[in-house]
């Protein structure tokens, strides 16, 4: 995991990012929406999909979210995936917005295990519909393994969905005996102009765990502060933030 931290050998959790937004339940699509989505991704064919989620939306029971990948398979034997995400009325049966990126994940040495929506509502910018997409990766050794969780935060534009921040890594795990937790918790500011999108504020926490009765260095508790401003509303992540920052 080129880029990341070596101190962030661990694993984060990604907490509630502010009163502000807090998650709420979200309601999974019915048989009928998500029929749509499978046909608004593949048409009339029986491609199967690797990976499948669909979300209500917070604030608005009308309002879902899908996201279907399949999976490709290169001459290298590397795994790609074509993603497509939609938002979708629940009232009309129909795709309001969408999104196809192709290749979008490549899943060799590290694997990907899973892909679902995230159904909080992100502060970011103006009265913008927002949700989340969090893949969870995977790696192992003959002496450790290690997991990751990275988040991507999308927005409704008009019939588009555009992502406003990429690839931030919201959990590491790496099993070694002596673990390390880090704690990451995002939190939006105020913006006095509700069409600017707020600066983004992420603090780390470090937390030390073993297991298998090892005794372990004692982990440190300095606070990591990272401030994203926000550039025509997308926040860059930076590198060290990042998953497979190497590849980007």
């Amino acid at each position: 995991m080129v880029g990341l931290r070596t101190y962030l050998a661990a694993c984060i959790f990604f907490v509630g990012l502010s009163q502000a937004f807090a998650a709420t339940t979200a309601a999974d699509c019915d048989s009928e929406l998500i029929e749509v989505a499978r046909v608004a991704s593949l048409g009339h064919t029986e491609t199967p999909i690797a990976f499948a989620s669909c979300k209500q939306l917070a604030g608005d029971s009308d309002t879902f979210a899908a996201l279907n990948a399949i999976a490709l398979l290169d001459d290298n034997g590397v795994t790609t995936y074509d993603v497509y995400i939609a938002i979708l009325s629940k009232r009309s049966k129909r795709v309001v917005a969408h999104l196809l990126m192709r290749g979008n994940w490549a899943s060799d040495a590290y694997k990907i295990d899973s892909a679902k929506i995230d159904s909080t509502d992100f502060p970011t910018a103006g009265r913008a519909l927002t949700f989340g997409i969090t893949e969870s990766w995977s790696a192992s050794s003959r002496v450790s393994f290690y997991n990751i969780d990275v988040l991507t935060i999308f927005k409704k534009q008009g019939r588009k969905i555009v992502p406003v921040l990429s690839d931030l890594v919201t959990s590491i795990y790496q099993g070694e005996g002596c673990d390390v937790q880090t704690i990451r918790e995002l939190k939006f500011g105020r913006s006095a102009n509700r069409a600017v999108a707020p600066v983004l504020t992420i603090i780390e926490r470090a937390e030390g765990a073993s297991r298998d009765n090892q005794t372990c260095e004692p982990v440190s508790d300095e606070i990591e502060k990272y401030t994203l401003r926000p550039v025509q509303g997308i926040y860059r992540v930076p590198s060290e933030l990042r998953a497979f920052a190497d590849r980007k």
